[in-house]
């Protein structure tokens, strides 16, 4: 039986709804209520749970002790969920709550066991309640829950909710920033930390330098790399134009956002540094596989990938998933030998389209020389390759 003492509110002289403002362990509560199962673009009110944001979500707790959401989750019974009077009278698998009011202020305990998780729906917060229920530790949860809300009451406030919603524009940004200078670095240093990206304050190279679960934690070539250990590996312009890739090949997928980009591409570079063991004090041995054209030539094959795999297929795919990221990473690099990374190619003059095409079509040629033939042997594999081959002009 779950139980919670919290405020009960009618906010107007004249409305018939009601909700308590309670708080309760994550863990708890998401086994207690779910999203309404039908999207909003189909005439439902919730919008299906995306793997980057809950992801996210749990990144931003793990990220700094001091990092807490203090914003309630709106849940709500449908009426179906009846009340009853007494507490002697509520069963555990009955869509029945018991409210006992405990003094004339508003103070309430209510009542209620699983039964009510068909009929308990979240309306807003489902990812801030999946990525808190996700952490190793326990995090309470602020909770206005309306003890009885039809369907269409549900809907309007999801609507009402998100449509209000807005991100902090960029001049209320750098107002606080400018007026307290001394809180830029450590500002700085929470939002990169937490993969939260908002202008020149904490941009995207700098979530991929700072954050720790990034594949190229401390490896990025430019002047705010000031780690002790700093190897400067990676150009900017590498990861930046990879992100943009990424945002145009996904930015008509419903529910996509800067978080499930960054996801993206932090999946699939993870991986490919798993698939050859590459770790900080080796990266700087796999020169090839991170140049600024080889960067951008995988990451954007791989996002047409995904998007091959979207369209040939009759299956629902969630491209937040993670593992659906690894698999087409892995699909993709397999096979591809740890020296064709490692010893330096020849051909100059990369950091064009045309360079990076030559880049994928040798990359090609690798594989079906693997995936056509009983498999190349030695430097079997090195045959034909442009990227071998002495041109004599110089990379940008």
């Amino acid at each position: 039986m779950f139980q919670y003492r919290g405020f009960l509110v009618r906010q107007t002289p004249k409305t018939p709804l009601q909700f308590v403002c309670l708080v309760g362990p994550a863990k708890e509560i998401v086994q207690w209520t779910h999203a309404d199962s039908i999207e909003i673009d189909r005439g439902g009110i919730q919008r299906e749970l995306t793997q980057a944001r809950w992801k996210q979500i749990r990144k931003f707790f793990t990220a700094k002790d001091e990092n807490v959401i203090p914003s309630s989750v709106i849940i709500a019974f449908d009426p179906e969920v009846q009340s009853v009077q007494s507490l002697a009278d509520l069963k555990e698998d009955q869509k029945a709550y018991c409210l006992e009011h405990l003094d004339d202020k508003g103070l309430v305990r209510i009542s209620f066991g699983k039964g009510v998780l068909e009929s308990s729906y979240t309306i807003d917060g489902q990812h801030r309640l999946k990525g808190m229920s996700e952490l190793d530790f326990d995090v309470d949860v602020p909770v206005s829950l309306f003890v009885s809300a039809p369907a269409l009451e549900r809907a309007f406030q999801f609507i009402t909710i998100n449509n209000k919603a807005n991100k902090v524009p960029t001049d209320n940004i750098k107002a606080c920033i400018a007026n307290f200078d001394a809180i830029e670095a450590d500002l700085k240093s929470r939002l990169t930390t937490a993969s939260i990206r908002v202008g020149q304050f904490a941009s995207t190279i700098d979530v991929f330098n700072e954050n720790k679960d990034s594949p190229f934690y401390k490896c990025v070539d430019w002047v705010n790399n000031r780690s002790k250990d700093a190897l400067r590996i990676v150009a900017p312009q590498a990861i930046e134009n990879s992100v943009k890739v990424l945002e145009k090949t996904f930015r008509d997928y419903p529910d996509q956002d800067d978080d499930t980009v960054v996801d993206i591409m932090f999946t699939i570079w993870t991986t490919i540094k798993k698939q050859y063991g590459i770790t900080l004090a080796s990266i700087d041995q796999f020169k090839n596989l991170f140049k600024k054209p080889t960067i951008q030539a995988i990451t954007e094959h791989i996002a047409n990938s995904i998007e091959q795999r979207v369209v040939n297929t009759s299956e629902q795919i969630d491209i937040s998933n993670s593992t659906f990221i690894e698999e087409v990473t892995k699909g993709y690099i397999a096979k591809i030998p740890e020296e064709f990374w490692k010893a330096e190619w020849a051909l100059k003059g990369l950091d064009t389209q045309a360079g990076r095409k030559i880049i994928l079509k040798d990359i090609a040629n690798i594989k079906k020389s693997f995936n056509l033939s009983q498999g190349a042997s030695g430097a079997e594999w090195r045959n034909n390759l442009e990227l071998y081959r002495e041109d004599g002009s110089e990379e940008d």
